[in-house]
């Protein structure tokens, strides 16, 4: 009798007390789903007087096989005339860079 109370009591006390090990991870997930998710900021509409000229190439007779010119956002006067930053292409291969004249 002695020996099956001493087994019980062993039994009993490598019970682990408090919440199982699945119930914490439940527990976890579940305040992991409800919390704020970050909201991205709005795109901002490109302006009216702003238009995008996309990458080309530019020939020249020092460069025969072109310049690439990378894309970029040029502005238009209500007179219509283009204010754009200076061009800079790069020669395919080399990699070299020129300032090219006015668009």
């Amino acid at each position: 009798m002695r020996r099956l109370l001493g087994c019980l009591l062993a039994g009993a006390l490598t019970v682990q007390l408090g919440p199982t090990t699945t119930g914490r991870a439940v527990e976890q997930m579940n305040r992991e789903s409800m919390r704020g998710v970050p909201v991205p900021t709005m795109p901002t509409a490109p302006r009216r007087d702003r238009v995008w000229v996309p990458d080309r190439y530019v020939y020249t007779p020092e460069h025969p096989r072109g310049l690439h010119v990378p894309g970029r956002w040029v502005t238009v006067t209500p007179e219509g005339q283009v204010i754009a930053p200076p061009q800079v292409g790069t020669a395919p291969g080399t990699g070299a860079a020129e300032t090219l004249s006015a668009p």
